[in-house]
């Protein structure tokens, strides 16, 4: 099996008590079920203490305290890795920044935003999003031929196809010749054409795709006489984002802030995208953290497209998020009297990814969203981009 991973990857180190948003309050500490096994074996007062704060449902948990895991003490450090060592630790709590996705003979694995100092790695250079590549060994590997001729050779299998696909992806959103929203239409009409492929089941046919990407721009279909006004698209989209499962408490806030200050009493089509030219004039140098933002989520969220083949959507998912923390943002550099720092930068990702990529609800609602609603289309996913500079 081949492991491929964000080349930043093995320099993650969790800074414990120095996290300021820690992993271990805001949401549910699920317990694997070995480890859960294990806990209920624990003799002494701290077995007592374990058994105590667990819940035996379909899906094994510590009993938040507060909305703190209930072994998370006044130091902010965990009292489980103290007394028992980190191998103790379960899998949530020893894998997590870490995601791993695993398709054909191919694992991913990168970092996930939620995290900031996942975060600080991610945005710590002006650089190429790098996958770096290494051979696991494999347990169940033998010397059994896969093929009765020696001379037989496999075709290429589908998640190939869709792979070379989203690597392409990476490579549209990694071209600094072109402007921010240039690289962004043609992400959006790549995707709509390796979608085609898919949906009649040719993914052969995606080697053309990704040999004629970059030429000639296909007309867009749009509605006569139509034009979109981005305040007005900013407020549709922000209003799909309000129904959805709160995990956080600082989510709720945010969206209700977004739309005060960007939408405020009076504001114009003319004052948002003069308020968004400002800072991105502003943000000039560091515009290589909004690419990174761009592949992280397109790396960890393209290949799903193996398993239900909604490449499209997986680029709705991407350039809708970049929309609302590209929003989020102008709102911090206005709130902190036109200044956005690292730590901002590190903040804004953090909240935005904290609410979406660990609700599958919220996933699964944004999706349908894509399929029905026509903010997402092409058509006018493409009007939301072409004007960013």
């Amino acid at each position: 099996m081949i492991l491929r991973v964000p080349d930043y990857f093995d320099k993650f180190c969790c800074i414990a008590d120095r996290c300021r948003h820690s992993c271990c309050a805001g949401w549910e500490v699920e317990i694997d079920e070995k480890t859960f096994a294990y806990y209920k074996s624990v003799p002494g007062a701290f077995g007592e203490r374990l058994k105590q704060n667990m819940t035996e449902d379909e899906e094994d948990s510590f009993i938040l305290n507060n909305n703190r895991c209930p072994f998370l003490n006044e130091r902010n450090l965990c009292d489980i890795y103290t007394e028992l060592g980190e191998k103790a630790l379960c899998e949530t709590c020893t894998d997590y920044p870490r995601v791993t996705f695993t398709y054909g003979n191919i694992m991913e694995r990168c970092l996930g935003l939620s995290c900031e100092e996942a975060c600080r790695l991610i945005f710590a250079e002006d650089r190429p999003f790098q996958i770096l590549e290494s051979e696991l060994p494999d347990p169940d590997a033998s010397e059994e031929k896969l093929f009765d001729n020696e001379d037989e050779t496999p075709g290429k299998e589908d998640w190939e196809y869709i792979k070379e696909a989203r690597d392409h992806a990476l490579l549209i959103l990694q071209n600094r010749k072109k402007s921010l929203g240039e690289r962004l239409e043609e992400y959006l009409l790549f995707a709509k054409d390796v979608q085609e492929c898919l949906n009649w089941e040719e993914t052969w046919k995606i080697e053309k795709v990704i040999a004629e990407a970059g030429g000639e721009k296909k007309p867009l279909e749009q509605k006569p006489d139509f034009k979109l006004d981005q305040l007005e698209a900013m407020k549709e989209r922000l209003s799909f984002y309000e129904p959805m499962e709160i995990l956080d408490e600082e989510w709720p806030g945010t969206l209700v802030h977004v739309r005060e200050v960007l939408a405020a009493e009076g504001r114009t089509e003319a004052d948002y995208i003069g308020l968004h030219n400002e800072f991105s004039e502003f943000y000039r140098e560091r515009e290589y953290e909004w690419e990174q933002i761009l592949c992280y989520f397109t790396f960890r969220h393209f290949m799903r497209a193996v398993y239900d083949c909604r490449f499209f959507s997986y680029a709705q998912l991407v350039v809708t998020s970049f929309l609302m923390i590209r929003d989020m943002d102008v709102v911090r550099y206005l709130d902190n009297g036109h200044e956005f720092s690292g730590e901002d930068r590190v903040d804004v990702a953090r909240i935005y990814s904290r609410e979406m990529e660990h609700s599958e609800e919220n996933l699964d609602r944004l999706a349908e969203d894509f399929d029905f609603e026509e903010i997402f289309s092409l058509e006018r996913l493409c009007e939301q981009v072409r004007w960013i500079r």
